[in-house]
């Protein structure tokens, strides 16, 4: 009874990822500016990862106790509004990762495909207090024309994970 329990409660890591309803993702303008779909899930804090997606970021979750506990820092509020959102979307090649962070720390992103694939490997870097752009350059990563794609996006100071999250985007055709 004990094993069936185990089997019953154990979360299952789906073969493909879901990218969620009317396409999966929130479309922007060069801009920014909001020209169809959103998806709720997207571009916003995620305080619950699956072992395999805490996995993308290597050890950067092991430096933390329990792996990285969602915006405990006292700087940081757990849901601040920190304006993330990534534009045009869908995209061509490029695409602007935008976000405000109340305090320097380290923004770091990794790109998977459906198939939780890594398509564009972790980058880190050091930012500074308030609002940030970084433009993210595909061409490398090689992607499909017309694929949705998913980006995971790690917050941190040297003491805590301060938010995280996902969003998804598409290539256009």
């Amino acid at each position: 009874m004990t094993g069936l329990l185990l089997i019953a409660c154990k979360k299952e890591v789906p073969s493909t990822l879901d990218f969620g309803p009317n396409g999966g993702i929130t479309e922007r303008n060069a801009t920014g500016q909001l020209t169809g779909t959103v998806d709720a899930s997207d571009w916003t804090h995620d305080d619950n990862w699956t072992n395999q997606e805490q996995a993308l970021f290597g050890p950067l979750f092991n430096a933390f106790p329990q792996g990285g506990t969602f915006g405990t820092s006292t700087n940081w509020g757990v849901h601040d509004d920190h304006h993330i959102s990534l534009y045009s979307n869908p995209l061509v090649n490029q695409a602007t990762f935008a976000y405000t962070l109340p305090k320097a720390g380290v923004r770091s992103v990794v790109v998977v495909d459906k198939n939780f694939t890594v398509v564009m490997p972790q980058r880190s870097a050091s930012v500074p207090t308030g609002p940030q752009q970084i433009t993210l350059d595909f061409i490398q990563a090689n992607l499909t024309t017309g694929e949705t794609y998913r980006l995971y996006y790690v917050m941190h100071d040297s003491t805590d994970v301060l938010f995280r999250g996902h969003g998804d985007f598409r290539i256009k055709p």
